[in-house]
């Protein structure tokens, strides 16, 4: 039976039939029970309810104070406090504790980091946006292209895939707007060559087909044409210097 307080103490009967309550269970509970765990709290949990219940039972708690019977009592609940919390906190003895009490071990879930959960949350935030902007990005680029402007859209998609390099979707929009744009620059090109062979400026001419083929290699009428402007342009280099 709890003991009543008595003069020798100078505790309350409250705290008085705490202790002898914790007392008694000493000898029936497993460190779990006394620390108020589950089998499968990580470190931080078990750190949190010992120091919880050292608060509670520490005997330092009752400096000067008349503690009686209680006092030994303090003692014992401390010191077992202490086994159950270095028991517990590491993983080599927590495993054998169990595999003494024939309990399967439970893999302690992994603490989470505050600090770092709050900074993942925030970093998970600003991919959300970077992806949301670069689809905006990608939808002005679709329009332009509706459009007719190539240039346009290759710019909206080339800012699209720096702000999500993964995604394959904006990806092969681009890589189709930056073959596109080439191709119009192809043509161009071949029309610049054109006047420039009528002119004969050769030699602009042969750079111009050069360009043409960059876009275009398997071009075999812009290679032809380039042989012939070479062509000219030796045939120029070698009359100027006889």
């Amino acid at each position: 039976m709890p003991a009543a307080p008595d003069h020798e103490t100078d505790l309350t009967a409250e705290q008085c039939r705490r202790i002898d309550a914790v007392f008694e269970d000493l000898s029936r509970v497993d460190h779990y029970c006394l620390l108020g765990v589950a089998p499968g709290s990580d470190e931080r949990t078990i750190r949190r309810a010992y120091e919880e219940r050292v608060r509670e039972f520490h005997p330092d708690r009752f400096f000067r104070k008349r503690l009686g019977p209680s006092k030994a009592k303090l003692v014992a609940i401390f010191t077992r406090l202490e086994v159950a919390y270095d028991t517990l906190k590491s993983r080599e003895q927590r495993a054998e504790y169990d595999a003494e009490r024939g309990v399967t071990p439970v893999d302690p879930e992994p603490a989470v980091d505050p600090g770092r959960a709050k900074a993942l949350e925030g970093l998970k935030r600003q991919l959300e946006a970077r992806y949301a902007q670069a689809r905006l990005l990608a939808d002005a680029g679709k329009r332009a292209l509706g459009l007719g402007d190539a240039a346009a859209a290759l710019e909206s998609y080339r800012k699209a895939l720096a702000l999500a390099p993964s995604d394959a979707t904006i990806r092969a929009a681009h890589d189709a707007a930056k073959q596109e744009v080439g191709q119009r620059a192809a043509v161009a090109r071949v029309r610049q060559a054109e006047r420039e062979e009528r002119a004969g400026h050769w030699a602009d001419a042969a750079r111009s087909w050069e360009q043409v083929l960059e876009v275009r290699p398997d071009d075999a009428n812009a290679r032809q044409r380039l042989e012939a402007a070479r062509t000219r342009v030796g045939r120029g280099a070698a009359g100027s210097g006889s």
